[in-house]
């Protein structure tokens, strides 16, 4: 069974309802789903006394701000976007398919105009995999979005 993604453009902080009067949920309430989710992302964090692994779920994802303002600053003024890319972990990538893990790459995506058409074309020398994952790497405060 896989995780199905979902692109929510209309998330605001609070809740509220739409023109035909249905509750629109707002972010706070949407990441406090997620933390009560039995399909919510886990990762390894360790491995117990007999070696397996423990699993936590994945509360999100930090990136400093310098790594991010450098992946911008390689792309120069023709960068466009930054994408989100999923990936099998570099360490897993020989593994069999049922023993890898996957991780998260950001991409510089350039905008170039080819016969009068904007195109967009992800920048393969401009990528970054610096994450830090939260259970392992949490801001202080992270405990209270789901409470």
């Amino acid at each position: 069974m896989g995780i199905t993604l979902k692109i929510d453009e209309s998330i605001n902080h609070d809740d509220s309802e739409d023109p035909q009067g249905n509750l629109v949920y707002g972010g706070y309430n949407m990441i406090k789903e997620y933390r009560n989710h039995s399909n919510a992302i886990l990762i390894e964090t360790g491995k117990d006394l007999d070696g397996l692994p423990i699993k936590e779920q994945l509360k999100g994802l930090k990136i400093n701000l310098t790594d991010l303002q450098e992946l911008i600053a390689i792309g120069g003024e023709s960068l466009d976007h930054v994408m989100l890319l999923f990936a099998v972990s570099s360490e897993d990538v020989s593994k069999p398919k049922s023993e890898q893990d996957f991780t998260i790459i950001l991409a510089g995506v350039n905008k170039e105009v080819i016969d009068g058409e904007d195109v967009y074309i992800i920048d393969k020398n401009n990528y970054m995999n610096k994450f830090s994952p939260c259970p392992s790497a949490c801001p202080q405060n992270i405990d209270s979005l789901y409470t």
